[in-house]
């Protein structure tokens, strides 16, 4: 009987941490600021001594956006947000964090102004696996109709030039609460699961916030 006991707590303590992970999941800090003008001090947001999560702008994204084209957004202190203060129009692209939740705004192509002015959060994936992704999306489109527009979820790999669509939602100026639903999967440690709005015509612009983001991890 002992000697079943102990083999039964055996079992129990080398499944513990596979159960334990089996329950891991990342949510948006509270509150994210910067701590200096125009710089990306606190970006990317840091937990335990391990980058989290980072507010990007996507410049370059002409003719297409690579990799490459995630710059890190910088703290502008008078507004208390995240922004590029190069390669911007209007305010766009722009990022707050507060309460848990994301409030950007993006920017199409506009005459004499070319390229889209794009916000993109990023997760960077610690471990092995595959996450579950959750939580809502709301949109106000303020300049133009956002005709053709997607909310797109991607996968980027670590030291790859490339990004992979994971799932694509239609979004526009009437078509503008989404319910993330998505399985991403075969991640490996620094790859990451991207969010960001892409317009399809000129002279589009809105406001999105991301509400009750959870990245939850569903083994490997």
């Amino acid at each position: 009987m002992i000697k079943k006991l102990c083999c039964i707590s055996l079992l129990s303590v080398c499944l513990l941490p596979c159960l334990v992970k089996a329950q891991v999941s990342y949510e948006l800090p509270k509150k994210w600021e910067g701590k200096t003008e125009g710089e990306t001090e606190g970006n990317p947001y840091v937990k335990n001594r391990v980058a989290v999560w980072r507010l990007d702008s996507i410049w370059p994204n002409k003719p297409e956006i690579k990799a490459s084209s995630f710059v890190p957004m910088v703290w502008e202190k008078e507004k208390s947000e995240w922004r590029d203060l190069k390669n911007q129009q209007g305010g766009q692209p722009s990022a707050k964090v507060e309460d848990g939740n994301l409030s950007a705004s993006s920017r199409g192509e506009w005459d004499g102004n070319p390229g889209q002015k794009l916000t993109s959060l990023a997760f960077i994936n610690p471990s092995r696996g595959k996450y579950a992704v959750s939580g809502t999306v709301d949109l106000t489109v303020f300049d133009g109709n956002g005709e053709g527009a997607q909310f797109l979820v991607v996968k980027k790999r670590k030291g790859s030039t490339k990004i992979e669509v994971v799932q694509a939602y239609p979004v526009s100026k009437t078509q503008n609460h989404l319910e993330l639903d998505t399985l991403v999967e075969n991640l490996m440690p620094g790859d990451e699961i991207r969010f960001y709005l892409l317009f399809k015509k000129h002279h589009d612009a809105a406001s999105w916030t991301i509400k009750d983001l959870k990245l939850t991890w569903k083994g490997p």
